[in-house]
């Protein structure tokens, strides 16, 4: 609170509390029993098994079966403050439409005070298995500010709630409702870049890309779930998958045995 002295005296004006640096790397993956602190309009629970790590690991689980707003929010201290102090350009979940396939499309919103900026891109979980996707927060053109009047910027300065949530444009303060269950997993504040070699595809590092480098590729091809540290850099357009856009990509530096990686082979 802050007071400014004038001629006829003290005037008291309310202003939102300074918070401090979110926690830059914090990852939600619900191992523990409990939601980690999500709660709000849709029930969530914590199956204790099925999350990306296997059947030892929970996630939380979004379920109802009747139609209404479908999301959830947490207040957790992690995600609480300054985004740009602590360095937090991205944020990346994992998505599984558990049980009943529905047509979900699942979007990021961060709020402080009395103004929401909501993710244009909408996220479809697959059915029955896991799928990282990534929030880039970087772009105010991809948000829409769906209360309020402060800036994105703003906001990511001093967030006090993250929500996650199934919405339909025109995006507005009141989303679309749908009813069905949801998985989410491995909440991540942060990205950092994986360290590839010069030529993404030269996966063996020997100056070429080959049947070798192939042969690697096609043991990582997936349609979800957690991809392996030897396989990161195969997603080249960073989308969670290793599938035929990858493998284009992969052609386009392919050169035979000895011979140095396309020219045209984008870094």
């Amino acid at each position: 609170m802050q007071s400014i002295t004038t001629r006829v005296g003290i005037v008291t004006v309310c202003a939102p509390a300074t918070l401090m640096a979110a926690t830059f790397g914090y990852v939600d993956d619900f191992t523990a029993v409990g939601t980690s602190g999500w709660s709000g309009g849709t029930p969530v629970s914590n199956p204790g098994t099925g999350g990306v790590d296997g059947a030892a690991d929970g996630y939380l689980l979004l379920d109802s079966a009747f139609p209404g707003n479908f999301g959830s929010r947490t207040l957790d201290p992690n995600y609480q403050g300054d985004w740009h102090a602590a360095g937090i350009t991205k944020v990346t979940f994992y998505l599984n439409d558990v049980g009943t396939p529905e047509d979900f499309e699942v979007h990021f919103l961060v709020h402080f005070f009395d103004t929401t900026w909501q993710y244009n891109i909408g996220f479809h979980p697959p059915a029955g298995c896991w799928r990282k996707f990534t929030v880039d927060l970087t772009n105010v053109a991809d948000w829409t500010r769906t209360r309020g009047a402060r800036s994105l910027h703003d906001v990511l300065s001093s967030v006090e709630r993250v929500v996650i949530r199934h919405d339909l444009a025109p995006y507005l303060d009141f989303p679309d409702s749908i009813a069905g269950d949801l998985g989410i997993d491995k909440i991540t504040l942060g990205f950092t870049p994986p360290t590839c070699h010069a030529v993404w595809a030269d996966a063996d590092d020997d100056g070429d890309v080959d049947s070798v480098d192939f042969a690697m590729f096609q043991t990582c091809l997936s349609s979800c779930g957690l991809i392996p540290p030897t396989c990161v850099c195969f997603d080249h357009n960073a989308d969670g998958l290793i599938d035929a856009a990858d493998l284009l990509d992969f052609e386009q530096c392919a050169g035979g045995p000895n011979l140095p990686p396309d020219p045209s082979c984008s870094p």
